[in-house]
């Protein structure tokens, strides 16, 4: 795969991530893949479910599965500038968590064997702390690991969805 080089927030904003190690070991390669930064992001996921492919963490269904890894539009690749975005959002939501002003209504949801999540420990932790500060704040689990929009099963999640939307 050629590697474009081009300038994201990340590389120009002064944060800890582009300034430490990743913006020395990766200078001018921002934006080019990385396996080393893939497994770091994603990596011990998949040796959560022993025997299982490697990306079952994302998706239970072996159709659902192939028909990820066939399609053209999804990237399975992942550069350095993604992650320090990535890593700048996350670190701005958990800011954001307990921000008294918060009335959008919200619906989380997540699927029971999603490593991701911890499993649902981390994404009912973060809803019992919006709750909080947004009492219009619902939760609803469903089966499956990571990506319950597109596993099998993923009309209930759409349903739900539906269903909280006409409240």
């Amino acid at each position: 795969m050629a590697c474009v080089s081009f300038w994201m927030a990340c590389s120009i904003t002064v944060d800890p991530l582009t300034n430490g190690w990743i913006g020395k070991k990766y200078t001018g390669k921002m934006s080019c893949a990385s396996d080393k930064i893939y497994d770091l992001m994603f990596g011990t996921y998949g040796k959560k479910f022993k025997g299982r492919p490697a990306n079952y963490w994302l998706l239970t269904d072996n159709e659902k599965r192939r028909e990820y890894a066939d399609d053209s539009l999804v990237r399975q690749d992942v550069s350095p500038a993604f992650f320090c975005e990535f890593s700048k959002g996350m670190e701005c939501a958990s800011r954001n968590l307990k921000n008294p002003n918060n009335t959008i209504p919200t619906l989380f949801l997540y699927g029971k064997k999603d490593p991701v999540s911890g499993f649902g420990k981390g994404v009912r932790k973060v809803y019992k702390a919006y709750k909080e500060n947004n009492p219009d704040t619902e939760i609803r689990s469903f089966p499956g690991t990571h990506d319950i929009l597109h596993d099998s099963g993923y009309e209930s999640v759409f349903k739900a969805i539906a269903d909280y939307l006409r409240k």
